[in-house]
């Protein structure tokens, strides 16, 4: 296993690993990984990710290349979240990706207006796809509680042509406490 993190300015900083694995056939799959995240201003953030061959939470190695990007930017009371991944299921030669968009925006004294799309889609042999509108309501209780309302709508199409019937609508509630 190899790794290293740095941060050699304030506003930069990117940590990769890498686990070689050898064996008798060298048919043994390598798992890397890397993160960059530039931060030019206070509010803006670019990052950044790529994986491949990443082991899940039991060990087992996942055959697929996946990559990110995103962008985090505030703007006076609004805050902008884009971000776009990507990933290779090359044994099993699907590709997929996804696109996100949302802004969030402070209202009230304690009170936070979100909203957001989100595009994914799935292509092997055929193309699968959802988009998910979201609109939500957090309100802080003090220091140690908040309210969370959200709502969400989520469309399918299959190459191209809807699929009205498996429209989805979604609401919930929660309530945060903080110890």
């Amino acid at each position: 296993d190899y790794a290293a993190t740095t941060k050699p300015w304030k506003f930069f900083s990117v940590s990769g690993s890498m686990r070689d694995r050898e064996a008798m056939d060298d048919s043994a799959l390598d798992t890397k990984s890397m993160q960059v995240a530039l931060s030019p201003m206070d509010r803006v953030t670019l990052t950044g990710a790529y994986q491949s061959n990443p082991e899940d939470q039991k060990g087992q190695i996942q055959t697929y290349n996946a990559t990110t990007v995103g962008l985090r930017m505030r703007v006076g009371s609004v805050g902008v979240t884009t971000d776009y991944s990507c990933k290779d299921e090359y044994m099993a030669n699907r590709m997929s990706d996804e696109k996100r968009l949302g802004f969030d925006v402070s209202v009230f004294k304690n009170g936070k207006l979100t909203t957001g799309v989100k595009i994914a889609r799935v292509l092997d042999g055929s193309e699968y796809s959802t988009r998910t509108y979201s609109l939500g309501f957090t309100h802080s209780l003090g220091s140690r509680f908040n309210l969370s309302l959200t709502g969400n709508y989520t469309s399918y199409m299959q190459n191209n042509v809807s699929m009205p019937d498996k429209s989805e609508v979604s609401a919930e509630a929660s309530l945060g406490l903080k110890f």
